[in-house]
């Protein structure tokens, strides 16, 4: 597959399961309210670090190795197994430890924790073997049926309150249609992943020095990861510290839709890594196209804002979510940064150079929480939104300054939209690559 299908295939199939991911967000909160939603999602975010702990960066080490070498898809396959026992083990002990109360089963806990987890896996082998279409069909369609579930739990008071006494509590409910769905998708597409590649399997090779240069390759990437997770979410405990449960709520549907729009730019990054393994200079076009299209992309939805105001988002959720346009309009900017970060990291990372985002990702966290610390007991929400655009804002220039370096390609190149752009997006239309 060219890396223009499989860019077309990998945005275009993500946008609709992007679609059916709001509509749940929706419905979650109907269903539990501001205030149990912002504690739900706050729940959730920790299960998350979770995973991101216990994965360890290794998917991007075996995307990195795997899409070098495509004939160790065996031995990389049977190494991600044997790995997840241990991580399941792991997971149990944490939940158990740290997290079990009498709001969510054990069990769906670790079951979640552990499925977002084997979701890297599965997905990184799919990436190496360039398999786009396959995976975000199945991934869509379970996005669906996920869609499904929770209407009828929101629509059907029989089903509603069947599920609430056999799952004790709603969140506990929502926890286990997240789950089911989830483990499903993972049961299919692994099915489907060793059904297309027996013979890859059969004819794979196998590497004694692979698993020192993986592990080492992994551990960078995951420092980078841990930092940029909590670039994202460290947030959350400063408002959750300082603030009402109702600015706690606004301002986690404020960073869950932006981390939905930071979806169009990971859809991106997940194909340009793979394919910027092995690539010439001339993919650094590429990159500079990609940002200058987030550019326009952003300040079309920054407009859109301005234009609905709090209407859109009271009538969707409830009246209570009044603050999240003024809470948008002051983090989109760190979300806009963070959108050229994915872009960039996944370039640099695909040429080995994790320490540059290492140091950028470091001094964007730290820059953050200092001023959280300053800021969020005095301003609050708006103010812990005003310093998360404030710091990307750095983290991103940094990463832009690396770049230029890198590359030769001037500060323009990345910002301004060009009449050769639109040539190239007609070229989508036919059989030219992107130049």
């Amino acid at each position: 597959m060219t890396f223009k299908q499989a860019l077309l295939h990998n945005t275009g199939w993500k946008i609709f399961t992007l679609l059916f991911t709001f509509i749940n967000n929706i419905i979650i909160v109907r269903l539990l309210g501001i205030v149990d939603s912002g504690q739900f999602f706050f729940t959730l975010a920790a299960f998350t670090l979770v995973s991101t702990f216990l994965r360890l960066g290794l998917e991007n080490g075996v995307i990195y190795f795997g899409s070098k070498n495509k004939l160790l898809i065996r031995q990389l396959s049977y190494f991600l197994l044997i790995v997840l026992v241990v991580q399941f083990m792991i997971t149990f002990i944490c939940i158990k430890v740290f997290f079990e109360n009498n709001q969510y089963t054990l069990i769906w806990c670790t079951l979640f924790v552990v499925g977002n987890i084997a979701t890297y896996y599965v997905n990184a082998l799919y990436q190496i073997k360039e398999m786009y279409v396959s995976l975000n069909v199945i991934a869509t369609t379970m996005a669906c049926i996920q869609t499904l579930l929770f209407s009828l739990l929101f629509y059907s008071n029989s089903i509603s309150n069947y599920v609430n006494i056999v799952c004790a509590n709603s969140k506990n409910a929502i926890l286990c249609i997240l789950t089911f769905a989830l483990l499903l998708q993972l049961i299919i597409q692994s099915c489907y992943f060793y059904h297309k590649q027996n013979v890859a399997f059969k004819n794979s090779t196998a590497d004694s020095t692979l698993y020192p240069q993986l592990f080492t390759y992994s551990l960078i990437n995951f420092v980078g990861g841990v930092i940029l997770f909590l670039i994202i979410r460290v947030d959350f405990y400063f408002v959750e510290k300082y603030c009402t449960g109702i600015e706690l709520g606004n301002y986690v549907q404020v960073a869950k839709i932006g981390q939905m729009v930071l979806f169009i730019p990971s859809f991106m990054g997940g194909v340009i890594f793979p394919y910027g393994v092995n690539a010439d200079k001339t993919f650094e076009y590429k990159i500079t196209f990609f940002c200058r299209v987030i550019t326009l992309i952003f300040l079309l939805i920054y407009m859109a804002i301005l234009a609905m105001g709090n209407g859109v988002f009271t009538w969707l959720l409830g009246v209570k979510f009044s603050l999240m346009a003024v809470g948008l309009l002051a983090t989109l900017p760190g979300v806009y940064c963070l959108a050229l970060s994915t872009i960039l990291i996944s370039y640099f990372e695909g040429k080995n150079k994790q320490l540059i985002v290492i140091i950028s990702s470091a001094i964007t966290l730290v820059t953050l929480i200092l001023a959280d610390i300053l800021v969020v007991p005095k301003y609050g929400y708006i103010g812990a939104a005003v310093v998360f655009s404030f710091a990307n804002s750095i983290g991103v220039s940094i990463l832009i300054g690396y770049f230029i370096m890198y590359s030769q390609r001037k500060i323009k190149d990345i910002f301004l939209f060009t009449k050769n752009d639109l040539a190239i997006f007609t070229s989508f239309k036919n059989k030219k690559p992107i130049k």
